[in-house]
């Protein structure tokens, strides 16, 4: 939900993203990109249809799900940052 209504744009993102791992020490930088390799995990599940049931399971009922490619640049800013993608 955050990257559909954020007034960031995707370098924006990009760089808030990096100095957030600047000001980490090596251990949490490795908790973090952890944390962030599950999130995508389960942000790659919810980019295939028919994910709603999975998203009320966990509380969420809007979120203008399913999501536009538009929504989605943000996430993979941060992704590509993270060196994920």
């Amino acid at each position: 939900d955050w990257a559909s209504t954020t007034q960031m744009r995707d370098d924006d993102v990009a760089t808030a993203f990096a100095s957030r791992l600047r000001s980490l020490d090596s251990r949490g930088m490795a908790t973090l990109l952890a944390q962030l390799e599950l999130v995508d995990g389960a942000y790659q599940q919810l980019l295939t249809p028919g994910q709603e049931e999975l998203l009320a399971a966990a509380g969420v009922t809007d979120c203008g799900y399913p999501w536009s490619a538009a929504a989605t640049s943000e996430i993979e800013a941060l992704m590509n940052e993270a060196g994920l993608r």
